[in-house]
């Protein structure tokens, strides 16, 4: 659903910023994927205006016209520039690309001879603008614009704020600006403002009646005739405007009236040409061997369960889906016979897949529709036609209408206790009933904290107890629900050697991570885009094309629930999963249980102190600490040379236990970032649990009463040599005295033109039995020294 910040405003106005706005919907559940002004970069595009137009001379198509950039300017300034679109005309403005001019996509205006005549500029579409995508003709610009005006600045300040939502199917009811308005309007406590409709000052006799032979399909159908429509009329820019940033192109005069109704309100509507009908309507079945051409041209074969509008003498139209040619209005038509109606949602959806037909009207009707909603659809839409219709006064009939009772919902008993429970807070009864009215729900109090409530007409995804309180917790706000641990009892017991896994998911969470929990399958467009293309395991029978591998790794899923909390305005992000992998090797199939783990954004929630955003140390500090929980030792980390295209090759690494490979880590390959589009770094590990060796049993060590002593080191070396290596040497030449080894710093900066480097590190000696000497010290030193100098060709800097 896409609409302006005006648009909106008009239905409901809360003293917030559109980009409060927009946090209050996605906190509603109504996902916004966008917020802007829709402005692409050009430059040197000016207001201008058509002052003539005269024929190409040499061109059918082309013509060639004079155009004022200035209100001075004098008959020898006007730019001469031709042009091929059919909406231009004489005294219009326009947008003008003068010589020089930028536009987007790179694209520089220079002076061009078209067909033998010179032409100093372009005339622009908003599509060459980068503001819309209807390219069907030259962009209409406000009479009010000063001539000579930078359009740029012009749009920068006065454009309109575009909005975008993504809607679940659920929630028809927001698939206009009045659905929406709605939203805003119960969180922010406003008044909801419906169109003004002006009175008929007087009305014509319908000379139309209506049938309804399919009424549980059709339960209510309304039609007015009105007479005197100029379809030549130029559609007020307002409305095509709208139109455009709803993703709507301008078509005719009463085309564009129903669209802007629709979208504006949420009621389908559809015009016939009345002079194109023979007698009355009647709303039925298709007959066998019916056939429609529809309104793009194709020739249908209606199965006998097709709902339609027919007259005495054919099909008008799919009735909620798409009209008829025959009978659609066109540039001579003069009277037309607007319909309004409801009809059920599972006919509409089950038959406009089936024909393939998913129109913007198929849309609404097939998730639900009001069915209250169908007389103010016909007399807003009365109103603007009447308004705008230029020439002749057009004239409205009554209204002639066939409708039943339409129960659209059912009312549903909610008990407070109800509530608290699933919500795990409590909530006042004054609020839970307040918030019930204030979305348009009826209520009624039938015992203490109970109350049978009926869902409003425009709600059809409200059907069970669970529905209404998911409603209470959107508006009480699911950030103001807290986070309670829940209470038990328990008894406590050793864990054996297979109970790994509650040790590593507790270390987690400890260090801030929540456990996610994906499908076992994966989209393998997604997987050939992180890993080498390899022997994946593919399914026979897969459920969607999106899940049609098994998963070899965890990552593609976790990166997927990354991404989509991180379109939710989520600032920091820690996900972990445990759960089974899939692998060919060699015609074997296995199943490998793996731990993976996602961390993106600041380190520590925002508090008063300046933050830092995750790097690779953060999340290798967390590997080692699940390691530590499931007492696994020996545990290293060596640089991948050859990393999957998942990770970046300069950070990323080998997790290695003694000589064996137990996982990976690394910062997520910035080609990976940009199929999820996501700005900032992300850091990945991910464990072969079936690899990882632990202690069966924790072993304790007295703690010595004998000092220890550390020495730092500084040495010089060739850059290519890494810090575990350094520590693999240090700890072969050195004694049972060597308690710890600590790598403090490198660096790099003065060393570039020799290919080295200085490394800094810290030992730790401690003689468990007596206190160490200077001379058994210095004795361990120089044998560090000496195997840093043979093994890695080191020189020393300092001790």
């Amino acid at each position: 659903m896409k609409f302006t910040e005006s648009w909106l405003r008009e239905f409901t106005d809360p003293k917030i910023s559109i980009e409060d706005i927009a946090a209050q919907l996605n906190l509603l559940g109504l996902e916004v994927s966008s917020v802007s002004k829709n402005l692409a970069d050009f430059s040197k595009v000016v207001a201008g205006k058509i002052v003539s137009i005269a024929p190409h001379p040499d061109a059918d198509k082309l013509q060639v016209c004079k155009v004022s950039i200035s209100a001075a300017s004098a008959a020898s300034d006007l730019l001469q520039i031709v042009c091929g679109a059919k909406n231009i005309y004489v005294d219009m403005q326009v947008p003008v690309a003068i010589v020089g001019a930028s536009l987007p996509n790179d694209f520089t205006i220079k002076p061009a001879k078209l067909r033998g005549v010179e032409s100093y500029g372009m005339l622009c579409s908003a599509k060459e603008l980068g503001l819309a995508e209807d390219a069907s003709g030259i962009l209409e610009l406000d009479a009010n614009i000063q001539l000579g005006t930078d359009l740029h600045a012009w749009f920068q300040k006065n454009q309109d704020t575009h909005i975008e939502i993504e809607l679940t199917p659920n929630r028809g009811d927001c698939l206009s600006v009045l659905g929406i308005a709605r939203e805003i309007t119960v969180k922010n406590k406003t008044t909801l403002n419906l169109p003004t409709i002006e009175a008929l000052s007087k009305e014509i006799v319908n000379p139309i009646n209506i049938k309804i032979s399919a009424k549980q399909a059709c339960p209510a159908y309304r039609l007015r005739v009105i007479k005197n429509i100029n379809q030549k009329t130029t559609t007020p820019k307002w409305i095509k405007d709208r139109l455009l940033s709803a993703g709507l192109r301008s078509k005719s005069f009463v085309v564009d009236v129903t669209n802007y109704v629709m979208l504006s309100i949420g009621q389908p509507l559809h015009a016939f040409d009345m002079d194109e009908i023979s007698g009355d309507i009647e709303v039925r079945m298709a007959q066998s061997g019916e056939t429609i051409r529809t309104l793009d041209d194709v020739e249908v074969a209606l199965d006998i369960d097709t709902l339609v509008i027919a007259d005495s003498s054919s099909v008008l139209a799919m009735a909620g889906i798409i009209g008829g040619m025959d009978s659609a209005v066109t540039e001579d038509t003069q009277n037309i016979v607007l319909e309004s109606a409801f009809f059920t949602p599972k006919n509409i959806n089950l038959k406009s897949r089936q024909y393939n037909l998913l129109t913007d009207s198929a849309m609404r009707f097939a998730r639900g529709v009001d069915p209250k909603l169908n007389k103010f659809a016909t007399e807003y839409a009365t109103h603007l036609l009447l308004k705008y219709n230029d020439g002749k006064e057009a004239l409205a009939s009554n209204m002639v209408v066939q409708q039943q009772d339409v129960v659209s919902t059912k009312p549903i008993t909610l008990q407070k206790a109800k509530v608290d429970k699933l919500l795990g807070v409590e909530i006042s009864e004054k609020f839970i009933a307040e918030t019930l009215v204030d979305l348009g729900n009826s209520i009624e109090k039938t015992a203490t904290a109970t109350w049978q409530v009926t869902p409003p007409s425009w709600r059809f995804d409200l059907a069970i107890v669970e529905d209404l309180i998911e409603e209470i917790a959107r508006i009480y706000g699911y950030d103001n629900i807290p986070d309670v641990m829940p209470e038990f009892s328990y008894q406590s017991y050793k864990i054996s050697n297979t109970a790994n896994e509650i040790d590593m998911k507790n270390s987690l969470v400890n260090r801030g991570y929540q456990e996610a929990i994906n499908y076992s399958f994966i989209n393998e467009k997604l997987l050939n885009k992180i890993f080498r293309k390899g022997d994946f395991l593919k399914l026979r029978n897969p459920i969607s094309k999106d899940m049609s591998i098994m998963r070899p790794s965890l990552i593609p899923g976790l990166l997927k629930n990354l991404d989509y909390n991180v379109k939710r305005q989520q600032e920091r992000i820690r996900l972990f999963e445990i759960g089974k992998c899939f692998e060919n090797i060699q015609n074997t199939k296995i199943e490998i249980p793996k731990l993976a783990a996602v961390a993106y954004g600041i380190v520590n929630p925002i508090s008063w102190q300046d933050n830092k955003h995750t790097d690779f140390f953060d999340i290798k500090a967390d590997v080692i600490a699940v390691l530590k929980s499931m007492n696994a030792s020996s545990v290293r980390f060596s640089p991948i040379q050859d990393a999957d295209p998942l990770l970046h090759p300069g950070k990323s690494a080998k997790i290695l236990q003694g000589d064996k490979t137990i996982g990976l880590i690394g910062e997520v390959h910035p080609v990976v970032l940009k199929v999820f589009k996501i700005k900032q770094l992300i850091y990945v590990f991910e464990l072969d649990i079936r690899e990882i060796s632990i202690e069966n049993t924790s072993h304790f060590t007295k703690i010595t009463k004998f000092p220890s002593i550390r020495r730092d080191f500084s040495v010089v070396l060739n850059k290519t040599i890494t810090a575990d290596r350094v520590i693999e040497v240090v700890k072969a030449s050195s004694g049972d005295i060597l308690q710890d080894i600590h790598i403090f710093d490198v660096y790099e900066k003065g060393f570039q033109e020799s290919q080295q480097k200085s490394l800094s590190f810290n030992v730790v000696m401690q003689d468990k039995t007596a206190t160490l000497t200077e001379e058994k010290v210095s004795t361990e030193i120089n044998k560090i020294i000496g195997a840093l100098q043979k093994e890695l060709g080191a020189e020393l800097r300092s001790t």
